[in-house]
């Protein structure tokens, strides 16, 4: 069994700012011969955007965990002990948001606002201190059973759905 698991939890971005961050990497690439300097401001702030996520470290053998904002290499974030992992448990949840469409149907004209939902699975991982470390979480069922069915085998404790 590996002595250290280390997961990428979530994004710090929203994704539409992540689209911000790839625009500011290809207007750097494109920029490169009129400003070298402008160039590089471009490429770092991109580069920041894309990679800066949170990031959750596990050592097994030391019974600590470290949940950290990752950014440029940078690991900020505090060392924690627990005693005992108990389980992985994933949860489901509707996500409830309004959005303005760009179409109209029976009920709506183009414009109004609108309600929508959207059905998510989360994952925590539940600790003896009944402290709960939040995993990340997936759009489906499937797709969240194969990255936390692993993830409990490797720290063999059960995996509980509480759907």
């Amino acid at each position: 069994m590996k002595s250290k698991i280390n997961l990428k939890v979530a994004n710090y971005f929203q994704f539409n700012f992540i689209l911000v961050g790839f625009g500011a990497v290809a207007a750097s690439i494109l920029s490169v011969e009129s400003s070298l300097i402008a160039s590089v401001i471009l490429f770092l702030v991109g580069l920041f955007i894309l990679t800066t996520h949170y990031r959750l470290e596990i050592s097994i053998n030391k019974n600590t965990f470290t949940e950290y904002l990752w950014m440029y290499g940078l690991r900020i974030g505090k060392t924690k002990e627990y005693k005992n992992i108990e389980s992985v448990n994933i949860k489901s949840s509707t996500n409830r948001f309004t959005y303005v469409s760009k179409y109209a149907d029976d009920l709506t004209k183009i414009g109004q606002p609108r309600n929508g939902k959207e059905h998510v699975y989360k994952a925590y991982l539940k600790l003896s201190n009944e402290e709960s470390l939040y995993l990340g979480e997936r759009k489906s069922l499937k797709a969240a059973e194969k990255v936390w069915i692993d993830l409990a085998n490797k720290l063999n404790v059960p995996l509980n759905k509480n759907l």
